[in-house]
């Protein structure tokens, strides 16, 4: 029950990194949308959606690769769920939105349960393979065909799960279980309209095996402010 553990806000992810988007050349790093690279593959559209007003009625069964896309029940990603005609919209501002007793959250706690197959593209069978969340409120467990990937409760953050040790050839299922309220409540409780789900993209990476992984970017400015140099430090994994 990492969501009502105060230490755990992620299981699992890759290190938080720099934004950036693979590519097979140079060329196409400056001409081309990140939908255009060929290691690039977006997750976006309908997926299978069921809603439980608590974790105690979510079926055992729903991460299971064979539990029954529900065709009569989908949900776009990104979205909210309360915008698609599940559970209530939520407005407070200084008030938080459920009896206030750190650090337990409500028993009657939201879940929503995601599910969608999906397929690897042929040339990414020597490539790791990464799928992104770039922002899923307020937390989620994500699993591949079955198997526990992660989790993650920071909801407005990017999180990265290197997912290839548990695909299959062919089709895949990826589960996720979005709950509406986790210890990170607490700390991410603001003047908002309190939404739930996965609404921002998520997409598959294919990743060299040895590749950049992190960048950062500092600037050494002269004492007259009129010039600078840019130094740019590159973390990877390649061997020593």
């Amino acid at each position: 029950n990492y969501h009502e553990q105060v230490s755990a806000t992620q299981v699992n992810a890759l290190p938080a990194r720099s934004y950036f988007i693979p590519f097979e050349s140079d060329e196409d790093i400056f001409n081309k949308k990140r939908e255009q690279s060929q290691r690039f593959g977006l997750l976006n559209g309908n997926w299978s959606f069921n809603y439980y007003k608590n974790i105690h009625k979510v079926p055992d069964d729903c991460i299971n690769p064979d539990f029954p896309i529900n065709r009569e029940s989908l949900i776009n990603v990104p979205s909210m769920w309360q915008i698609n005609g599940y559970d209530n919209v939520q407005y407070t501002n200084v008030n938080y939105p459920f009896p206030c007793d750190p650090p337990y959250i409500p028993l009657d706690n939201p879940v929503g349960v995601y599910n969608r197959d999906f397929v690897c593209p042929d040339h990414w069978t020597d490539f790791e393979k990464h799928i992104v969340f770039e922002g899923v409120d307020c937390a989620y467990y994500l699993y591949i065909n079955g198997q526990f990937v992660g989790y993650n409760e920071c909801s407005h953050c990017l999180s990265e799960f290197d997912i290839t040790p548990y695909l299959n050839e062919g089709k895949n299922r990826v589960s996720v279980l979005v709950f509406k309220w986790a210890t990170a409540s607490y700390l991410e409780d603001q003047d908002k309209f309190r939404y739930s789900g996965i609404f921002r993209d998520v997409y598959l990476l294919a990743r060299s095996k040895n590749h950049i992984e992190d960048y950062e970017v500092n600037t050494d400015i002269s004492q007259d402010l009129l010039s600078a140099n840019i130094f740019v430090d590159v973390v990877t994994d390649f061997p020593n």
